[in-house]
């Protein structure tokens, strides 16, 4: 697993930066479980991901527009997929006890990994990461409110509710992994800086190796499967759910992935 380097403070990067293989960062050799085969019930509260089926039309249908669609950031979301978000809406809705749950603008999110002769313009991540800080989400709710024509309280709980689903057939040849939140201390988190292409900065998280870290997968995911994860969450001790994607070597003629992901964030 790729982390940040331990003698480093904060990880600066460009959105071109998804692989990452300079003296920013550490290589570790850590164990990535089958989730599927985990004892425990996953959830939101436990290790802060589960695996949902969640069957989408525009994902069976229309992902060549959701490509289209997400053809760079900061743009007004296409129809497709605003229609993707609402598919996904019910589910979250129902995992968290909130008032309200919104999808973040301009967060639907396309991607391809290197061997895909399909590109988007963001590329997949190989390194351990949070997305967001607390000051990039109110940022990016303020961006929703406006776009919606709404004004809403965000003084007291805000929670950010992630979803990623592949659209490529299993076996992929660059499988998703999320670290159990509850195993990740605050001091193995770091600040990042990711620069836009237009020169715009975003506040998100990296991490230093810890060998307590719990890695898991869910291995050969169909179009109709979903993982969800807590990506933040103000109340309580933090769950540091870190992600990234890595290169699963057991696997024989892997299919180049595509994934899609979303954001949500819950209002309590």
């Amino acid at each position: 697993m790729v982390y940040a380097s331990s003698k480093s403070d904060l990880l600066s990067l460009s959105y071109t930066d998804r692989v990452l293989s300079d003296s920013r960062v550490e290589t570790h050799r850590v164990r990535i479980e089958n989730a599927r085969t985990r004892q425990e019930s996953l959830s939101l509260d436990g290790p802060g991901f589960l695996c949902a089926r969640v069957p989408s039309r525009i994902v069976g249908e229309h992902w060549t527009e959701l490509v289209d669609g997400d053809s760079q950031p900061g743009v007004e979301p296409s129809a497709v997929s605003l229609e993707y978000v609402e598919e996904l809406l019910p589910t979250i809705r129902g995992l968290v006890d909130a008032r309200e749950v919104l999808p973040l603008f301009d967060t639907v999110r396309v991607r391809f990994s290197e061997n895909h002769p399909t590109r988007s313009w963001m590329g997949t991540s190989a390194f351990a990461h949070i997305d967001f800080t607390r000051d990039q989400i109110e940022e990016f709710l303020g961006r929703t409110f406006a776009a919606m024509g709404i004004s809403r309280d965000i003084s007291g709980r805000i929670a950010m509710i992630q979803a990623w689903r592949p659209i490529t057939p299993a076996p992929q040849d660059n499988p998703f992994a999320l670290c159990d939140g509850r195993t990740v201390a605050p001091e193995d988190i770091i600040a990042a800086e990711v620069h836009g292409p237009a020169g715009e900065k975003f506040k998100a998280v990296a991490a230093h190796y810890n060998p307590a870290h719990r890695w898991s997968f869910f291995p050969d995911m169909d179009e109709e499967e979903v993982i969800i994860w807590k990506g933040y969450d103000s109340e309580g001790d933090p769950l540091n759910v870190l992600h990234s994607s890595f290169h699963d070597t057991t696997v024989e003629n892997p299919v180049p992935r595509g994934s899609v992901e979303c954001r949500f964030v819950a209002l309590f």
